[in-house]
This record gives C-alpha cells, sequence and structure tokens, in this order.
C-alpha cells in the first residue's frame, strides 16, 4: 500500500488490490483515485490481463462474501465512475480499508 507523506494510509491513486499471477503469471488488480482529504472515491479502474483465469474479486470470506465482482468480461483496463462504484458500495476510502479480505476466484 502506498502511504501518505505522513505514513498514515495510503495515498491516491492507491492499488488496493493485486491477485498476483495465476499460473501462467496473469493477473487482476484494482485501482481507485480520491479526494486526499475527505477519502471520497473520485474513481477507479480494474486491470486484467487477457487469459487470466481468475474471473471473480470476492469481499469478505470467500465461503461467505459480503459482495462480488465479475471480472470475466474485462481484459485490458476498465475504468469506474464515482457512481458506477457508489452503486457497488465503495463510495469513500474508508469502505476498502473496512473490506478485511479480498480475493480472487477461478472459474
Amino acid at each position: 500500500m502506498a502511504l501518505s507523506k505522513t505514513g498514515t494510509g495510503p495515498t491516491s491513486p492507491w492499488e488496493f488490490y493485486n491477485s498476483g499471477g495465476d499460473y501462467l503469471e496473469r493477473s487482476i488488480s484494482a485501482t481507485v483515485t480520491f479526494n486526499q482529504s475527505t477519502g471520497a472515491i473520485t474513481g477507479g479502474s480494474i486491470t486484467r490481463d487477457a487469459g487470466c483465469l481468475y474471473v471473480t474479486i470476492v469481499i469478505g470470506d470467500p465461503a461467505s462474501p459480503s459482495r462480488s465482482i465479475d471480472v470475466s468480461g474485462i481484459e485490458g483496463t476498465r475504468s469506474f465512475t464515482a457512481g458506477q462504484l457508489a452503486a457497488r458500495g465503495i463510495s469513500n476510502i474508508s469502505d476498502i480499508l473496512s473490506f478485511g479480505q479480498i480475493t480472487a476466484l477461478q472459474a
């Protein structure tokens, strides 16, 4: 995690998730931008390598996740607006910090 200049938290833009590579070294990463003062999310993106075996990002316990994001249709980078992220329950950097576990799953 990139820390702020004071060392107290993430700085924008922040890559909050990186799956690491599958057995072919293909991966998924997720980045958000946010207002450094308020923590309000201003946008974000998900990058998924072509052919990556990971197709779902789950938030919380993988056995009973609080939410999941289907990324199977993403190849390359897809950007999301603050409104799209808010519709998924992500409107402030504190939302991401409260997720606990974030995991990528294969089909």
